[in-house]
């Protein structure tokens, strides 16, 4: 197929550029992050968590700062990291922490997203060593390495 390795490209591009694609549309508030099928890449409140530092104890999101971030995270000020009150089981029982950004804590989009991008690189590189007819030529150096074995009498 001629123009094969160009489509190849072409789809993974797309497949690149659809996590990117995602946060443009989350940013511009096109795609919110709300409910299912929201386009937030992380589930929110995720049990893996990162506390603050230094360490806070509270029994409400308030008690994390006094700058309201949105969606009940509060931080100490403006440009600081935003931080809720995190009432469960476990260490970070109430204390100020938030959702770690992890491959643990990947919601469905996210997990969606992360795999057309890797998917879209494999392609990438598939299209790429079709395009330059690798296999042939290696092939090919293959079959010389040959024959100049075999002129060698080994």
């Amino acid at each position: 197929m001629r123009f094969g390795p160009a489509y190849l490209t072409l789809l993974a591009a797309i497949l690149i550029l659809g996590d990117n694609m995602r946060h443009v549309l989350q940013d511009t508030n096109v795609w919110p992050a709300g409910p299912w099928p929201g386009s937030s890449q992380y589930v929110p409140n995720c049990a893996v968590r990162i506390a603050m530092s230094p360490p806070r104890s509270c029994n409400a999101s308030t008690d994390c700062g006094s700058f309201d971030c949105g969606g009940g995270s509060y931080a100490v000020g403006e440009g600081s990291s935003c931080f809720t009150c995190y009432i469960g089981e476990g260490s970070f029982d109430h204390t100020c922490s938030t959702g770690m950004e992890s491959m643990s804590c990947l919601s469905t989009v996210g997990l969606v997203f992360l795999s057309m991008t890797y998917a879209g690189f494999a392609l990438f590189f598939f299209a790429t060593f079709w395009n330059a007819d690798l296999v042939g030529k290696l092939r090919k150096i293959r079959e010389e390495w040959k024959a100049i074995r075999a002129d060698d009498g080994i």
